[in-house]
C-alpha cells in the first residue's frame, strides 16, 4: 500500500510545492502523515491498517518534492550535505524492544503512537520557517527572497557573495517562473535530460542498493538461533544504530569528499561486502541453495550477518545523505519539483521490484539471490564513475553552465578545486 500510494500521487507533490510553496508542501504532508499514523496506531480492523499505510505512503511521496528542494534552495552552497529522517527509525526500534513484553495490543500500538510526535512538531513549526528564496523569486517576491538570503547567507547583510547569488538567481529564473510544474519542458534540452537521468538513477540506485539487508536479515537471524521477537528486534536495532552513525559521518563527508567519490567508492564497497556475505552464506549452508533454520556452520552464518551490517553501514554512509541531497541539487529550478515527483515514482517502483522478487528468490535459490545485487552494485559503480557530476561547493545556478557543457563530468571536475578555494576565501572575508 505504501508504494501504491506514492506512485499514484507522484504528480500531486510537485503541484503543491510549485504552486503553494515548499513550506505548504511540507505542512500538508505532515497532516497526511498524522492521519495515516493515527489510522494504524488505533486500527480496529484490517481495512484501517491498509488505509493508514496508504496515507503514510502518500505523505512520504508528497514530502519528497517539497522538503529536499527546500533544503538545497535555502542552504549555503558549502553546507548542503544535510541529513533527514534517521531519528524516527532508531526511536521506533528502541521503543519496540521495550514494549515487546506488554501483554496487550499496546505492545505494537505504542511505538506507532510515539511516531506521531515528529510530524506534529513539523506541522506546528514549518509555517514559521522562511520560504525558499528561489521559490519566492520565481513567484514575484524578490524583496522577501533578498531578505532571507541576506539573513541566512550573509549574517543579516547583503554581502558581495549574497549579491552574486542574487544575480545568479535572477538570471536563472528569467523564464522559469512561467514554466514551473510543466512536464513538457522537463527534458527538452540535452542538459535537462542529463539532470533528470541522474535524479532518476539516484532514486532507483538508492532503493535497490539498500534493500538487501532488511530482506535477508530475518531468515539469517533464525539460521543462527535468534528465533524470539525480542532477539530479532535487538538485531534489527544494531544495524540501524550503526547506520545512523555512518549516515552522520556521511553527512559530514558530503561537503568535504564530494558527491561523486562517495557514490563511486561507496557503491563499490557495497558490492564487496555483499559478495563476502554471499560467500559466508554459501559456506554456512555447505552450498545448499535453500536457507533453512538448521544450522550447518554457525560461525559462517554469523559472518554473513557481520558483512551485511558492514554493507548497510557503507550504504548509510554513501546513500542516506545523498538520496536527499543529490537529486534536488542536479535538477534545475523549473525541473526540481516535477523531477523529484518522478524520482518518487522511480524509487517506489524499485522498492516494489525488490520487495516482491527477493523473498521468492531467497526461497527458491537461497544464497544465489545475492549475486544479482552484487552485479547491480558493480554496474552501478561504473555508471557513477562515468556519469556522476560533482556538485559540491557550487550554487545551484552555477551548475547550469556545467550541465550545459559538452562533457558535464569533465566540466565539474576541472573547476571544482578552483571554485571551492575561491568560495572559502570569500566566506572567510
Amino acid at each position: 500500500m505504501w508504494p501504491i500510494a506514492a506512485c499514484s500521487l507522484f504528480w500531486l507533490g510537485p503541484l503543491i510545492a510549485d504552486r503553494l510553496g515548499r513550506r505548504s508542501g511540507m505542512f500538508i504532508s505532515s497532516l497526511i502523515y498524522i492521519l495515516g499514523t493515527c489510522l494504524i496506531a488505533f486500527a480496529q480492523n484490517f481495512g484501517m491498517l491498509l488505509a493508514g499505510r496508504f496515507f503514510l505512503g502518500a505523505a512520504v511521496g508528497l514530502m519528497q518534492p517539497a522538503a529536499p528542494p527546500y533544503i538545497v534552495e535555502l542552504a549555503p552552497p558549502l553546507n548542503r550535505g544535510l541529513l533527514t529522517g534517521l531519528f524516527n527509525c532508531a526511536l521506533a526500534t528502541i521503543v519496540s524492544i521495550f514494549t515487546n513484553d506488554i501483554q496487550s495490543n499496546w505492545s505494537w500500538r505504542l511505538p506507532l503512537t510515539i511516531q506521531l510526535f515528529p510530524p506534529i512538531i513539523m506541522a506546528c513549526t514549518v509555517l514559521f520557517l522562511p520560504e525558499s528564496p528561489r521559490w519566492l523569486y520565481a513567484h514575484g517576491k524578490p524583496e522577501q527572497a533578498k531578505a532571507i538570503l541576506s539573513k541566512y547567507h550573509g549574517n543579516g547583510f547583503c554581502t558581495p557573495l549574497v549579491a552574486k547569488e542574487l544575480d545568479q538567481i535572477i538570471e536563472s529564473l528569467n523564464i522559469a517562473p512561467k514554466r514551473m510544474f510543466d512536464y513538457s519542458n522537463l527534458a527538452d534540452t540535452r542538459g535537462k535530460a542529463y539532470r533528470l537521468m541522474l535524479a532518476l538513477l539516484m532514486g532507483a540506485a538508492g532503493q535497490l542498493s539498500g534493500n538487501t539487508l532488511m530482506i535477508f536479515a530475518p531468515s539469517l537471524y533464525k539460521q543462527v538461533g535468534m528465533t524470539s521477537v525480542r532477539q530479532q528486534l535487538i538485531m534489527t536495532l544494531i544495524p540501524t544504530l550503526i547506520g545512523l552513525l555512518f549516515a552522520l559521518l556521511g553527512t559530514y563527508c558530503t561537503d568535504r569528499l564530494g558527491r561523486r567519490p562517495m557514490l563511486t567508492f561507496g557503491t563499490f564497497l557495497c558490492a564487496l561486502f555483499l559478495a563476502l556475505a554471499m560467500a559466508c552464506s554459501a559456506i554456512s549452508l555447505n552450498g545448499a541453495t535453500t536457507i533453512s533454520v538448521v544450522i550447518y556452520n554457525n560461525a559462517a552464518a554469523k559472518g554473513t550477518i557481520a558483512f551485511l551490517i558492514l554493507f548497510y553501514a557503507t550504504y548509510a554512509w554513501a546513500y542516506i545523505p545523498l538520496v536527499a541531497v543529490y537529486p534536488p541539487e542536479v535538477l534545475s529550478m523549473e525541473q526540481r519539483s516535477t523531477g523529484m515527483g518522478l524520482m518518487v515514482l522511480t524509487l517506489n517502483l524499485a522498492s516494489v521490484l525488490g520487495q516482491l522478487t527477493t523473498p521468492i528468490a531467497l526461497q527458491r535459490i537461497g544464497w544465489w539471490t545475492y549475486l544479482p545485487w552484487v552485479c547491480w552494485d558493480l554496474v552501478e559503480t561504473g555508471i557513477w564513475y562515468v556519469l556522476a557530476v560533482e556538485t559540491k561547493g557550487r550554487t545551484l545556478e552555477e551548475l547550469d553552465a556545467i550541465f550545459d557543457a559538452p562533457n558535464p563530468v569533465k566540466a565539474s571536475l576541472v573547476v571544482a578545486g578552483k571554485m571551492q578555494n575561491h568560495r572559502l576565501e570569500h566566506e572567510k572575508h
